[in-house]
């Protein structure tokens, strides 16, 4: 006891305090780093080890029988964290680095050279593999895995017949899934099947003609037939809805996309930013028609049907929908290109014209899939924004001579959408 008489109490309380403190605590993380190669062994000392927890399978641990050391074994290239604990609680986190072995990164030099082939891992395993596109890389190859044994060969060494290599190129350049390519005697090649226009069935020829000098191109062009269900909507906020604050930057959370798309876009018009395009709304996962205009009443909004359209047309031809009133005109030009069985790609060009004279003229192009449905939002705020003086009906009296897609455009707080859903079929 003499040797702490002159420790004033206060100083030996906080001593015997740190060390009852590391007794009953476990010691912080010590974190460490080891590198390896892929294939390379280490043996790591742990006294008092207890147990070992490994994220992945980059490395592979073996517990010694002594107790207090284990194995790492590097199984393939990359990082990873193996986790040691000891009974005194101690955690021991090795930040692990795989290396490619030495050797592996000489052998990938060499085979740069030698097209088709590359250097992989197979379990434990070193190996080389690939197909050789040269009769004379095959010496070359078996020179290099001379020496190194260690390495096994899995490269297919039977050459491919040119005529597959380059039916191969054909089919890579034409993605068009109607056509069908048959080998032919002498070097030929025969394309045939459905063409969806001229232009498909020309590039097509282009590309067999280039590859193979014997090019039998049976092609006949088929134009799809395409439906575009264009339906017109009347959109607003809910009349019961007096809690979502309208002029909110951001759209509450528990808006569905929908709604918050349109509210954050009104919001926009309310800020006095002007749109100076069609805003497009894709819905996702859609596939029909109905689909379509379930996603929007269902929205939560309020969502009135105005009118439903049919237009019919060839892939390739434009097709026109027109609303006149007096002697305003508004119309709706859609040209669609039938891209293959799943996509479509629909340019459209909406109109209004007084007389001869067109006020208004915007375009859009909408990429959809078969029967995905896309609203376009913007064409009241786009007319707003161009006239000074209103268009359309303002009185009561006035809207009951015209039609709902003209007293829908004289609204202030609705949106007029156009809704479009795109179906074809591909003839046989």
């Amino acid at each position: 006891m003499k040797i702490f008489s002159f420790i004033k109490p206060q100083a030996l309380f906080l001593i015997s305090f740190f060390f009852l403190a590391r007794s009953a605590f476990p010691v912080s993380d010590v974190n460490k780093q080891l590198s390896l190669e892929v294939g390379e062994e280490k043996i790591i000392q742990v006294p008092n080890l207890k147990g070992i927890s490994n994220a992945g399978d980059i490395v592979q641990d073996v517990l010694l029988k002594d107790g207090e050391s284990f194995i790492l074994r590097g199984v393939t290239w990359g990082d990873t964290q193996v986790t040691v604990w000891d009974t005194a609680g101690t955690r021991l986190i090795y930040s692990v680095h795989v290396e490619l072995p030495r050797y592996v990164k000489e052998l990938q030099s060499f085979l740069a050279n030698i097209e088709g082939t590359g250097v992989n891992f197979l379990g434990r395993n070193i190996i080389v593999e690939g197909q050789l596109l040269r009769a004379s890389d095959t010496a070359r190859l078996g020179g290099i895995l001379n020496a190194y044994p260690q390495v096994k060969n899995l490269v297919r060494q039977e050459l491919p017949k040119a005529e597959d290599l380059l039916m191969e190129a054909v089919k890579t350049e034409i993605y068009d899934r109607n056509l069908k390519s048959s080998p032919l005697g002498g070097g030929g090649l025969m394309l045939e099947g459905i063409a969806l226009s001229e232009k498909a069935k020309r590039y097509a020829e282009s590309i067999v003609t280039f590859y193979f000098d014997g090019a039998y191109p049976a092609l006949t062009v088929v134009p799809p037939q395409v439906t575009i269900k264009l339906d017109f909507v009347e959109f607003q906020k809910r009349e019961d809805d007096t809690t979502t604050p309208i002029t909110s930057m951001v759209s509450p959370a528990s808006l569905s996309p929908f709604l918050g798309f349109a509210y954050a876009l009104q919001n926009r018009t309310l800020q006095k930013e002007s749109l100076t395009r069609f805003i497009p709304y894709t819905f996702f996962g859609t596939k029909t028609q109905d689909q379509t205009l379930e996603k929007i009443l269902q929205s939560g909004g309020q969502a009135k049907l105005l009118t439903q359209q049919n237009m019919k047309s060839e892939s390739g031809r434009k097709v026109t929908w027109q609303e006149q009133q007096s002697d305003i005109a508004f119309t709706v030009e859609i040209e669609p290109i039938v891209v293959d069985n799943i996509w479509i790609d629909c340019r459209l060009n909406v109109t209004l014209t007084k007389g001869e004279q067109q006020l208004f003229w915007k375009t859009q192009r909408l990429v959809l899939k078969h029967g995905q449905g896309a609203a376009l939002f913007g064409l009241k705020e786009l007319l707003q924004s161009s006239f000074q003086e209103s268009l359309f009906p303002q009185s009561v009296s006035d809207k009951d001579i015209f039609s709902p897609i003209f007293t829908c455009l004289s609204k202030n707080d609705a949106h007029l959408l156009l809704v479009l859903t795109p179906l074809w079929t591909i003839g046989s």
